[in-house]
């Protein structure tokens, strides 16, 4: 993916599935240019099971330049990884109600 501006952005999702259980995930990009995926109950008024990411947790992504984005759930564990550029630095979160996506 490659930012070419910043001037008017707002929170974008690249790619969004919503799964037969009412449940579903998404990645994209807040106001502020920093990635951002979450695990939400689309049968609950889009409420937010599980987060990652956010220009609170990690820088926004540069104009002109390749970014690798890759949001990984681990239904096993619960938890939810973004990754950029292949490393595990902009964060994860465990959830408890995100049962079966």
């Amino acid at each position: 993916m490659q930012l070419r501006s910043r001037t008017t952005l707002c929170k974008t999702w690249l790619f969004q599935v919503t799964t037969t259980t009412g449940q579903g995930y998404r990645l994209g990009l807040d106001e502020k240019a920093a990635p951002i995926g979450q695990i939400f109950s689309d049968s609950n008024d889009g409420e937010i099971l599980a987060f990652a990411g956010g220009s609170a947790k990690t820088p926004a992504l540069q104009p002109d330049a390749w970014t690798h984005l890759a949001l990984v759930w681990k239904p096993a564990s619960k938890v939810l990884t973004l990754y950029r550029d292949r490393l595990a630095i902009i964060g994860s979160m465990t959830v408890s109600n995100a049962d079966t996506i």
